[in-house]
């Protein structure tokens, strides 16, 4: 049963990037989104996230220098979910995966989901970034985090 929880509290977030990604697909690719999507490629961390509030970056590849993301803890960059970081990102390159079929969309993806997966709390609710930074204190029994 609490695994059918998990599940169900993660299907909210990631609905629609199952779509994309498993939906086939009859349209004509955009050469605006397969080049977002490119360039998202480049940003996309090792644990699976993004960054947020630097729209502006994405319309470049990343230099492989720059930091990509306005968030650091302990000499790791943060992914987030804040203002919906992450799964804009993970639509835009499931909408350039259905369109063009290219693997390595499908790749980025999956490990965008699973970094959602890596997010969750087992109370079922999300942390607004990860790795985790600062202090971890308890969670009270009974007390429900969203």
């Amino acid at each position: 049963m609490k695994a059918l929880y998990y599940l169900s509290s993660l299907a909210t977030i990631s609905f629609a990037a199952c779509l994309f990604v498993l939906s086939p697909s009859g349209q004509t690719a955009e050469a605006s989104v397969i080049t977002e999507a490119d360039h998202l490629l480049t940003w996309q961390m090792e644990h699976g996230g993004w960054t947020k509030d630097m729209p502006e970056i994405y319309t470049r590849d990343w230099n492989g220098n720059e930091p990509r993301s306005v968030w650091t803890s302990n000499g790791q960059e943060l992914g987030t979910i804040d203002n919906d970081a992450t799964v804009s990102e993970i639509l835009v390159v499931a909408e350039a995966y259905q369109e063009t079929g290219d693997p390595r969309y499908k790749e980025s993806v999956h490990d965008g989901i699973d970094f959602l997966f890596k997010l969750q709390y087992p109370s079922g609710g999300f942390r607004q970034v990860y790795p985790q930074r600062g202090l971890t204190l308890p969670v009270p029994s009974g007390i429900q985090i969203t």
